[in-house]
């Protein structure tokens, strides 16, 4: 789908990668900056033994993701919006972030540590690992530190007036090809229809 909008916007060199079909699993994601410090790394036991009293928990992970589940008493907090999001956060002992899959926290550790007076921590392998040593996770929007504008939701997964939500963007797809041809920025190619 997507490289057939890039075809109809104008792109004259596009190519869909055709799968060997032995492919097996999600490959593992390329990161892109410095590695994470293992020594800021902890295990789950290892917070589960800190919980309640001596961690404080930052959740980076999708607002949705968030929502669905958490560790108990974790914030919520976007990485690229953190330094706005640490002041409603009391920060006990240690602080220690996490994320889906811890991936997204070890990135953030060093650059929060200098934006807190705690020593900041990531969970090694995030919730994921969490619920695989046998940990629960909560659900819920307790403990938002940021507004959830990472995701957009669709109509029915908004929390409330879903209809007029359905309503809005049923308008806005009828009228989606008039406005492209108001802007007149971007020029689609026709196709002769289908015999």
């Amino acid at each position: 789908m997507t490289a057939s909008w890039l075809v109809q916007m104008g792109w004259d060199d596009v190519y869909v990668l055709a799968e060997k079909g032995d492919e097996q699993g999600i490959p593992a994601p390329t990161i892109l900056g410095p590695p994470p410090q293992p020594e800021r790394a902890v295990e789950p036991a290892a917070l589960a033994a800190l919980l309640p009293d001596r961690a404080t928990i930052i959740d980076l992970s999708l607002s949705r993701n968030f929502r669905k589940g958490h560790i108990e008493g974790a914030w919520y907090a976007i990485r690229t919006r953190i330094a706005r999001a640490l002041p409603k956060i009391k920060i006990k002992e240690t602080l220690v972030l996490t994320s889906e899959d811890g991936v997204l926290a070890a990135l953030a550790a060093s650059e929060v540590e200098a934006l807190v007076q705690a020593p900041v921590r990531f969970l090694a392998g995030g919730n994921a690992a969490w619920t695989r040593g046998g940990y629960k996770l909560a659900a819920g929007e307790d403990n938002m530190a940021d507004e959830p504008v990472d995701a957009w939701l669709k109509p029915y997964e908004r929390p409330s007036k879903t209809s007029d939500a359905m309503a809005e963007y049923l308008a806005w797809e009828v009228d989606l090809l008039p406005r492209i041809e108001r802007d007149g920025t971007c020029h689609f190619r026709r196709y002769p229809p289908l015999d």
